[in-house]
């Protein structure tokens, strides 16, 4: 029982730091903890991801917090596997305009220097 809490704190606690991670990188998410970040891009994520991270961030505290919650629930891994792609996709798309927005620049400092 004990081996198994113990898996289960882990995974929770390693999908929640990895999100938050993402959501600090992607969006500039600030806060503490993943129900502060998620509550800080409310604005610019479906409602449908903000669902889930709100899930999975409430799954970890009771995990963390809660005497008798001790085991995951059987959709948490699949949810978390659904919240990483589409922050994945999110972050592919960021880099995308990146590298568009560099590229926009570069063409407009090459016109304003005069080489045509």
């Amino acid at each position: 029982m004990k081996g198994r809490y113990y898996r289960n704190i882990g995974k929770a606690v390693y999908w929640t730091k990895n999100f938050e991670a993402l959501l600090e990188e992607i969006y500039n998410a600030e806060g503490v903890g993943l129900h502060e970040k998620v509550n800080d891009i409310q604005d610019h994520v479906n409602s449908d991801i903000l669902k889930k991270l709100k899930y999975v961030a409430t799954i970890r505290n009771k995990l963390a917090h809660e005497i008798d919650y001790n085991e995951l629930e059987e959709d948490f891994e699949k949810t978390c596997k659904e919240i990483q792609q589409f922050l994945g996709k999110e972050k592919k798309r960021l880099h995308y305009m990146e590298i568009k927005l560099s590229f926009y620049k570069k063409i407009g400092r090459f016109f304003q220097s005069g080489k045509k």
